[in-house]
This record gives C-alpha cells, structure tokens and sequence, in this order.
C-alpha cells in the first residue's frame, strides 16, 4: 500500500554506478580541477598510509579498468584491421605501430571520461576509501587540511 501511495520515493536507494553496500547520501560531483586535486591528494594518502583496498573499493576500479580495456581493445584491432585493407603491403612490426598507438590513445581517453564516475562511485562507499575521498573533497573545497599538507614532500615509506 506505501508503493501506490508514492512511499518508494522516501526509500534510501543506491546509484546504479555505485557498487553493493555504498551510501545513498553522496556530496556533489567534483568539478574538473576539484577532480585532479582529488585524484592527487588521494593517491598521495594511499601512498603514504599503504592503504589496502577492501574488495568493495575494486569494484569500481575494475569497472573503470574493463571498460577501458574493451575499448581500446575494440579500437586497436579495428585499426590494424582498417590498416591490414587499405595498405596490404604494410609487414611486420610497421604494422602494428599505428594499432598500438591507438590503442594507447584510447585507453587513456577512456580513462580520463570514466574518471568523474569513478569518484562518484567512490564517494558512495563505506569504506574508508570513501570516507577519506569524502573528506578529501571537504577539503578541497573548504581550504581545509590535505594529505599533501600533513605528508609535504616526504617520499612514501620514509620516516617522518
């Protein structure tokens, strides 16, 4: 009787791109240059704290990875095969230059447009990946404390 009266809607529910377990309440989006300082401070406090990541913080990560894979993939094999019938002549190893550079190219590309998702994915969890990517983008955009204010220029593993 709640679903016909409109109660769904007052049900928590999960992104579709988040994974099983992950929050409903999630901060905004970060913007572009929210998103790199993130991604830095990030890898910075991964880095220096040796942080594991539990198998609720590769879901996403590996989502992001197959995608790309299938894309490139996708993309290079098609262009050697493109290149194989336009320029029959072309012979080992000229012809796989121009397949692995888009490969390569692409890869990334897919890399860098998943990335927005990725944080979005990362900012449901509840682990304490998604608690310190949460707190991280506080930070960032209240000015507050980042990892690269309290570890500075200190290499990973190094005394501090």
């Amino acid at each position: 009787a709640t679903w016909a009266r409109g109660g769904i809607d007052s049900v928590p529910r999960r992104s579709r791109s988040a994974p099983a377990g992950a929050m409903a309440s999630t901060p905004a989006v970060p913007s572009l240059p929210e998103l790199q300082r993130v991604h830095r401070e990030l890898g910075l406090w991964m880095a220096h704290t040796k942080y594991e990541l539990k198998p609720l913080d590769q879901i996403p990560i590996w989502r992001m990875q197959n995608t790309s894979i299938a894309l490139s993939s996708g993309a290079g094999v098609g262009s050697f095969l493109l290149l194989k019938r336009l320029k029959p002549s072309l012979r080992f190893p000229l012809d796989i230059v121009p397949p692995f550079i888009i490969y390569f190219f692409t890869h990334r590309a897919a890399q860098v447009t998943q990335m927005p998702t990725l944080y979005s994915a990362f900012l449901a969890l509840s682990s304490p990946l998604g608690e310190k990517t949460r707190e991280i983008l506080g930070a960032v955009r209240s000015n507050g404390r980042l990892p690269s204010h309290e570890f500075g220029q200190q290499l990973p593993g190094a005394p501090g």
